[in-house]
């Protein structure tokens, strides 16, 4: 499923962390809304697990009515050059209709490095978490 989706990033990117009560995974607010528009609302909603599910990431819903999804963990080969060997990332999206023919996808995500010590590090830099995310928010193809 193919439409016109927009990215609009917001005009002050949100540097606030917070770090979840029971994990040392520090999630980074997304500095960014995509928009998909003149698909059902609906048929967008249905289609980020199915999509997910075939490419054998795990998603689950925290609260379907509210439009909140957790998904991954995801793990990717790093950059070449990069400090880590590869990254692990996860989301918690949050997805709501903005009318019955728009859609608007944000949430946050939190990153994780593969040192040289083969040990997995926090990635904090708000400019590296939200290349990592804007790349995995258009690879669902939507």
């Amino acid at each position: 499923m193919k439409v016109t989706a927009s990215v609009l990033f917001l005009i002050t990117v949100v540097p606030v962390l917070s770090a979840c009560v029971a994990s040392t995974t520090i999630q980074t607010p997304l500095g960014f809304t995509m928009m998909v528009i003149d698909i059902p609302c609906k048929d967008v909603v249905n289609s980020i697990p199915t999509n997910l599910k075939k490419r054998n990431i795990v998603s689950v819903w925290i609260n379907e009515n509210e439009g909140l999804l957790s998904v991954g963990p995801v793990t990717d080969n790093a950059e070449s050059g990069s400090a880590y060997s590869r990254i692990r990332h996860t989301y918690q999206l949050s997805i709501t209709c903005g009318g019955e023919l728009s859609t608007n996808i944000t949430g946050k995500a939190a990153l994780e490095g593969l040192n040289a010590h083969n040990k997995w590090k926090p990635i904090t830099d708000v400019q590296t978490v939200e290349q990592v995310a804007l790349e995995f928010i258009r690879s669902l193809d939507l």
